[in-house]
């Protein structure tokens, strides 16, 4: 979905947003041995180079906890509440959902810090533990202290303004500056549009799913022995898009804020039980959705 160009030279964003970082870090927990990559490749007549062997290093409940808790933070709130604007994790957010955004950021990082927690107490008894799973593919060297473990899980959140675009102000001659300038222009509409694509991208796939699963409850696909039906999390998401959807929508888009505005008198508030039991109303929120795609899809495809 393109926006024309002379529109997105006049979207200024800057009052509007920040940009945030949610950087999630975690300890390597592989290793490749080389002394069983060799013995592997020559156990089975095969070239070294092609044959790699990897471990495992730490197998524990709480590790696989905060792994866990790390990831529903990248697809939680960062995926739900920004947009992608840049390389090194840099996102797009609106300044009125920055609130909803930290509540919750801030549920999953004090998990976080409980499950990180429960590892420093239990890093004995995690070391034991790999002793024990790798045998004699245990290696002290592969593993760096214990703190050093411990320190190696980590989540910090920065945020920054939105560059202008005219800061580039000195250099060699005016044509010089002006051409950084208007580079750095196209940068910013090249993000903005990107952040929009998003956004579209996101509201198409969340109705054509809603469109599938629930066209496709009660049946059973070819070969399956199980009616097909559908999560409440599904509901759910929907509800949360419909109500972010608006601060999503940086350039304004009029055709986004139609979609948002449907979403919510005329999706909003389903109830997952009754969709499972009431087949008219599947087919009405069924059309319903695919209206709003239309609506939303149409023209805009290049």
């Amino acid at each position: 979905m393109h926006l024309p160009q002379n529109t997105l030279h006049n979207v200024r964003i800057q009052d509007s947003c920040l940009l945030v970082n949610v950087t999630v870090k975690k300890f390597g927990n592989t290793r490749q041995d080389k002394e069983a990559s060799r013995q592997t490749a020559e156990a089975n007549n095969a070239s070294t180079e092609v044959v790699k062997v990897n471990k495992k290093l730490l197998n524990s409940p709480v590790i696989s906890a905060i792994t866990k808790v790390q990831g529903q933070i990248t697809n939680g709130p960062v995926k739900t509440f920004t947009l992608p604007w840049e390389d090194k994790n840099w996102r797009l957010i609106q300044r009125d959902v920055i609130a909803k955004f930290e509540t919750g950021l801030k549920n999953l990082v004090d998990r976080f810090e409980a499950n990180k927690a429960e590892l420093a107490d239990d890093i004995d008894k995690v070391l034991d533990q790999a002793r024990h799973d790798l045998g004699d593919l245990f290696n002290e060297y592969d593993f760096p202290s214990k703190q050093d473990i411990i320190d190696a899980y980590s989540i910090s959140i920065e945020y920054r303004s939105v560059p202008e675009t005219n800061d580039v102000r000195l250099g060699p001659s005016e044509e010089w500056v002006q051409a950084r300038q208007a580079e750095a222009q196209k940068k910013a509409e090249d993000r903005i549009q990107s952040a929009l694509d998003t956004v579209h991208s996101t509201v198409v796939d969340s109705l054509s799913h809603l469109i599938d699963r629930l066209s496709q409850h009660g049946v059973k696909k070819d070969g399956g022995t199980r009616n097909q039906s559908f999560n409440n999390s599904m509901i759910d998401q929907l509800n949360t898009l419909a109500e972010i959807l608006p601060s999503l929508n940086i350039t304004g888009d009029a055709r986004l804020t139609k979609a948002a505005n449907d979403l919510l008198t005329k999706l909003s508030g389903l109830d997952p039980d009754e969709l499972r039991e009431n087949k008219s109303l599947r087919e009405s929120v069924v059309q319903t959705a695919e209206q709003i795609k239309e609506d939303l899809t149409g023209g805009f495809f290049d």
